[in-house]
């Protein structure tokens, strides 16, 4: 490593990307590890009461819980969005000009 003198600042930001890149390479183990075990549970080899079949477990646990939080936090936005529609059609054109809504 040569030697250099880097700020605070630039430190810190050097140690993020470092940090972005190792999260982006477990990310990328993680999704590999999920597909070889997908693929044994689904030809019966994998073993659920080894270490890895419990990984998998609670993985695929995981993965349910994180997509039903996404599914309603998108029907919450669907919701929000609707509301503000409803709300914007009951207004005058003068009246969503005066709350800055709409422009001339």
């Amino acid at each position: 490593m040569p030697c250099q003198y880097y700020t605070a600042a630039e430190e810190a930001a050097m140690a993020e990307e470092r940090e972005k890149h190792r999260l982006a390479e477990l990310d990328k183990l993680t999704a590999m590890l999920c597909s070889a075990c997908r693929l044994l549970d689904k030809n019966g080899l994998l073993m659920r009461e080894s270490e890895v079949g419990k990984w998998y477990t609670q993985h695929e646990l995981d993965d349910k819980a994180r997509q039903e939080a996404e599914r309603e936090a998108k029907a919450k936005r669907r919701a929000t969005q609707k509301l503000k529609d409803s709300a914007f059609a009951k207004l005058s054109p003068e009246e969503q000009k005066a709350l800055g809504l709409k422009e001339d």
